[in-house]
Order: structure tokens, then sequence, then C-alpha cells
């Protein structure tokens, strides 16, 4: 995988997860004391890979929930809409 600033975040986001003691509460808190048009456009990026995990077709026990759930939310998705407007 070419070493883009997108790779190098996303690695990022896996090797803190990966980490015992990894706190997702801490983390949700954190992003939502970020400026909010950063919110807005980071949310914006966890919707591009919920679509993304949602199209995969190779997946197996590890990631089959969280590939079915990605499934469901794009259907609520595609229904209500997902285009977050740049303020």
């Amino acid at each position: 995988m070419e070493k883009t600033m997108e790779s190098r975040l996303a690695t990022d986001i896996m090797d803190a997860v990966n980490t015992i003691g990894f706190k997702p509460q801490k983390f949700a808190e954190s992003m939502c004391c970020q400026h909010r048009t950063l919110q807005q456009s980071a949310f914006r990026v966890f919707l591009v890979w919920t679509r993304e995990l949602a199209a995969m077709e190779n997946y197996d026990a590890r990631n089959e929930a969280s590939v079915l759930l990605a499934r469901e939310l794009v259907k609520t998705m595609d229904e209500v809409g997902d285009a977050l407007p740049m303020v």
C-alpha cells in the first residue's frame, strides 16, 4: 500500500484500537471536543468507510459483524441521505 496521509492515518487508528487499554468512549469524547467543522469532516470519513466496509465481499468471523452492521447502516444512509455540508 502506498504511504499516503490517508494510509498512515488508517494505520495509526488501527494501531491505537489494537492497544490494550484503548478506550473507545474516551476517543469518542475527544472527537466531540474538536472543532465542529472538523467533527463533520471526520464523520464524513467514517461514513465513507462504512460504505467501503459494507461493500466487502471477502470477510470472515473476525469482521463479519462489522460488515453486516455496515450494510444495515448503508440502507439507512441511502434512505435518509448521508451528504454532509461543508460549513
